[in-house]
């Protein structure tokens, strides 16, 4: 984690062009580049929907991509894991594992978002 935490950071210190490009590719990359709903249901009582509307073909606002990064932390002190914070409220917990109980040489990330800006993604909440 530490050695991609340490090319994250040598990207964004080529420039601040170079730094808008990798945030923006970053998040096309996790979230994609199509626009789309997700819609997370809590139960039988409440569901969430999210819109993400990068190309404004949704009938939401339109969603912006963050510019820069802000930070990358280690969540809870693991060195397993980081979170990258980016401006505008985008926060993404990047955590590295094995996939399976055996000792093999591949590893995956398993990638959570913490934050999302309601200001770019169009979040409502509907009790049902």
């Amino acid at each position: 984690m530490d050695a991609w935490e340490d090319e994250i950071l040598r990207i964004k210190s080529i420039s601040e062009v170079v730094e808008k490009e990798m945030c923006k590719n970053m998040l096309h990359y996790l979230i994609g580049k199509d626009d789309f709903y997700k819609v997370i249901s809590h139960g039988r009582s409440k569901v969430d929907i999210h819109a993400f509307n990068f190309n404004n073909t949704l009938a939401t606002r339109r969603s912006r991509l963050p510019e820069f990064l802000n930070s990358i932390n280690n969540k809870n002190g693991t060195q397993f894991s980081k979170t990258i914070t980016f401006n505008g409220g985008y926060s993404i917990n990047f955590r590295i594992h094995s996939a399976s109980s055996r000792v093999e040489p591949s590893l995956k990330f398993d990638i959570a978002a913490l934050g999302l800006p309601t200001g770019e993604v169009y979040q409502q909440t509907f009790e049902i």
